[in-house]
């Protein structure tokens, strides 16, 4: 199997990752922090229905209808930075809304029982 390469996965932290960035100077000094805060992130959850498919608007039509209308405002639900979660957006670049973005990682998608409809269908 492939090693890990965070050194502790709760923290995120890697020397290796973090000398090899510091010393190529890709990013400033004083941006430092901050880039590391940004790639200790999590990622959201993002996915695409393929618009080649012949049913593909109408799955979009039923996945906004039948799921994300279920979730309201989904104001209620935090992810993992404590931070309130939006509802499921469109990615404004790809066409016919057939690209989506949840707010949240895919650990809170498998784990709140108000999303699992929506883990079912991703």
């Amino acid at each position: 199997g492939r090693p890990a390469t965070w050194v502790n996965d709760a923290e995120r932290t890697n020397e290796a990752f973090e000398t090899y960035y510091k010393e190529s100077g890709v990013v400033p000094a004083d941006e430092w922090e901050a880039f590391l805060k940004c790639m200790r992130s999590q990622l959201p959850v993002t996915f695409r229905i393929n618009g080649g498919g012949k049913y593909s608007l109408a799955m979009r039509d039923r996945m906004e209808k039948d799921l994300f209308s279920k979730l309201g405002s989904a104001e209620e639900y935090v992810n993992e930075a404590g931070e309130k979660a939006a509802k499921p957006f469109a990615l404004p670049w790809y066409p016919d809304r057939l690209a989506w973005q949840l707010s949240y990682s895919r650990n809170v998608l498998r784990k709140v029982p108000q999303l699992a409809d929506v883990h079912a269908f991703i």
